[in-house]
């Protein structure tokens, strides 16, 4: 079975289990109610946004790839121009803070489905998978009806950043403010989020957990972390210390 296959099957696993109680109780009440939309609260009580500029943050995130994880920082692929960016963004109909432009001037993620994860548990996805996956999401929705539209409808716009096979990880929402919790790290099946002021706070948190070996490469050559230790590390970073790695 490919991966690709594996990561969407993921998907619908988790998306089955979330939606089978509230499914179960509409078919026992003999009316199909209208279904609550899915859990997105807005950011309370995040710290400062990370002082350093995001070019230096990207130079050291490099260096650190480079010295404790190479394997990753070989699989990065080229940044993308200022132009290809702007084209995609035309697109997609999709404005980027300009954080998030350099990210992708630095490196437009790892290749999709065959490269390494950045994180333990997250793949950095180039920009144009991450756009393209939003856009059929969002069909799909669509096709699948009024309701589900409704309840998934706070998610539509998300863009996955670093993410894994079952949709956990770091989104940017273009449709809020950086202080009402664009950037944010979620885990669906719990609808759990840590929010950040900044991509530039996420980037920070990766540095830090390579810097501090919290983040390693495992015996088996892939990307393993010490998740209490990190999670030490995230709470400086973010509005929440439960969920991110």
């Amino acid at each position: 079975m490919s991966r690709r296959l594996c990561q969407h099957m993921n998907v619908l696993l988790c998306l089955s289990l979330a939606l089978a109680p509230i499914i179960l109780c509409l078919a026992g009440c003999g009316n199909m109610l209208p279904l609550p939309p899915y859990h997105y609260p807005t950011a309370s009580n995040m710290p400062p946004v990370v002082d350093e500029p995001m070019p230096s943050l990207l130079n050291r995130f490099e260096a650190v790839l480079q010295e404790k994880a190479p394997s990753v920082a070989e699989a990065l692929r080229p940044g993308l121009s200022e132009g290809e960016i702007a084209t995609l963004e035309t697109e997609y109909n999709v404005q980027l803070p300009e954080d998030m432009r350099l990210l992708y001037q630095w490196h437009n993620g790892i290749p999709w489905n065959s490269g390494p994860s950045i994180t333990p548990l997250h793949e950095f996805y180039p920009l144009e998978h991450a756009l393209k996956q939003r856009a059929e999401l969002a069909s799909q929705m669509k096709a699948a009806g009024d309701s589900m539209t409704r309840m998934m409808e706070p998610t539509l716009s998300w863009i996955p950043i670093f993410q894994d096979a079952a949709g956990d990880g770091y989104y940017f929402d273009p449709e809020r403010a950086a202080d009402e919790g664009a950037i944010f790290d979620n885990f669906r099946e719990t609808a759990d989020y840590m929010f950040f002021p900044s991509i530039k706070n996420v980037i920070a948190g990766f540095v830090e957990c390579y810097d501090k070996e919290h983040y390693f490469i495992g015996t088996d050559g892939r990307v393993d972390g010490d998740f209490e230790a990190a999670g030490k590390v995230w709470r400086k970073y973010g509005s929440s210390g439960e969920m991110a790695y």
